[in-house]
């Protein structure tokens, strides 16, 4: 056993719940610029759970804009072998709706 898991900061899949979008936020955890308006946005659940996906499925966020919120679907471009966050890229369209949002 490492000192990492001696701490209790790192807990095995099976002593983890899978995330459910009904009890748990994602919280942002790094934002990298892939290309002139194309940013991939990681995440990782607010609440020590894992994600478990198949390669194209897709997460619906719902993205701060004024004057409401408005929900947006994107496919998932991270890989399902790395379960404890997951990354959206997206690239942005002139005079969309979500294209004034610096973060999702």
């Amino acid at each position: 056993m490492n000192a990492m898991t001696e701490l209790g900061l790192y807990r095995n899949l099976d002593e983890m719940a899978p995330w459910n979008d009904r009890l748990q936020v994602l919280e942002v955890i790094g934002v990298t610029d892939e290309a002139p308006d194309v940013r991939t946005f990681t995440f990782r659940s607010d609440n020590q759970t894992w994600f478990r996906y198949k390669p194209g499925q897709f997460v619906t966020l719902e993205l701060p804009a004024e004057p409401a919120p408005v929900m947006r679907t994107y496919t998932l471009s991270s890989s399902p072998s790395r379960p404890f966050s997951i990354a959206v890229t997206v690239k942005a369209q002139a005079g969309s709706v979500g294209a004034g949002c610096s973060t999702i």
